[in-house]
């Protein structure tokens, strides 16, 4: 059953895109028995400028609603710079449709199941391999 199984994404980096310290606080807490390296940034831009220097990110969680630019136009830009990379939408808002029509290869709905969580993110690490 996925609910116990343990994954471990050493080597890994996500870089999560979210304005809210207590969801960033509770996602990286959740992700941390994983192994994989946790980056945040607060907002599109940070998020879209980081994209443009030379770090191995494996996956984007972005949020939505952020300040500035939102989560749909950032990921528009950012595949405008690493056209493969993929990128989850990550959202309390039901989105999942304008987050695919952007480029994003999944979405997942806060708050979440911990094990869909992890399979979700677990079938795009297996993509890379």
């Amino acid at each position: 059953m996925t609910q116990n199984k343990n994954y471990n994404w050493q080597g890994k980096t996500i870089l999560i895109v979210e304005d809210n310290d207590i969801n960033f606080l509770l996602t990286k807490e959740i992700l941390l028995k994983t192994k994989v390296v946790c980056i945040r940034v607060k907002d599109g831009p940070s998020a879209i400028n980081l994209s443009q220097k030379n770090i191995n990110i494996n996956l984007i969680l972005m949020d939505l609603a952020m300040p500035g630019i939102d989560g749909l136009e950032t990921t528009k830009k950012i595949h405008e710079i690493i056209p493969n990379i993929p990128i989850l939408g990550f959202s309390a808002l039901d989105n999942k449709e304008e987050f695919i029509e952007v480029g994003a290869c999944g979405f997942i709905q806060k708050p979440f199941e911990v094990h869909d969580f992890f399979s979700i993110i677990d079938e795009q690490f297996q993509k890379q391999n």
